[in-house]
């Protein structure tokens, strides 16, 4: 008996410090993601593929087959009715509603200022290794081709800054725009690749959580005091 309950804690033990390498390992571990966009005149696509460990990968391909959507909605005769009813209804709002509504509008921006600042603090940890946008672009007249080519190295500019403001950029973007004055044509290619921690990730995931829920919460308090003012 003695031996047997030996032999289950030393294997209860190896468990125990296989799993805790296995999470470390883990939460250390970088994620590489790589994507491709295209779009034309015709079709787009978009690729994005998920590395772990340069082993593990899975990768996932959108086609604007699968995007359009031909369905048309239909409403019947009742639900006409009733939203025309709800157009035609007056509702007239008090000083303390409006008050509450600006204070739930000042809640909110103050909620996504801190959102972004917790974003923020993620990407400037995700590593940028490639970005390259080209884009061929002629509209068919020579002048306002050339007019639109300056606006998108505007565009590319304005994006290239950003990607350094926020995320620590690991090699030069490769930006490129080329028109094309003879006829009309317009083609974008956008591919890179990037990579974060899962641990950072779980980390920003958590706070980005409690502060979603500190901030229904708030809303919830508040709630009577937003409709309390409507008379129909």
């Amino acid at each position: 008996m003695g031996r047997g309950r030996k032999r289950i804690m030393y294997w209860i033990a190896a468990v125990i410090i296989f799993s805790a390498i296995l999470l470390t390992g883990l939460w250390v571990s970088r994620i590489s993601v790589s994507f491709e966009f295209t779009a034309g005149a015709a079709d787009s696509s978009v690729t994005i593929t998920f590395r772990l460990w340069k082993i593990f990968s899975h990768t996932k391909v959108i086609t604007s087959a699968e995007t359009e959507s031909g369905g048309k909605v239909e409403y019947t005769e009742k639900e006409i009715n009733s939203k025309r009813k709800q157009k035609i209804r007056r509702k007239k709002i008090s000083f303390s509603v409006i008050f509450s509504r600006f204070k739930r509008v000042k809640a909110e921006l103050k909620h996504i200022h801190h959102l972004a600042s917790i974003a923020a603090g993620f990407l400037k940890n995700v590593k940028l290794y490639r970005f390259r946008w080209e884009t061929v672009i002629g509209t068919g007249d020579a002048s306002s081709t050339a007019v639109m080519s300056g606006l998108l190295w505007s565009v590319k500019g304005i994006v290239n800054t950003l990607l350094y403001s926020f995320l620590s950029v690991q090699r030069e973007p490769h930006i490129e725009v080329h028109p094309v004055f003879s006829h009309a044509y317009s083609k974008t290619h956008v591919s890179g690749m990037f990579s974060f921690r899962i641990g950072h990730a779980i980390v920003v995931m958590l706070r980005v959580t409690k502060a979603w829920r500190k901030s229904r919460s708030k809303m919830k308090r508040s709630s009577n005091a937003m409709t309390g003012g409507f008379e129909t």
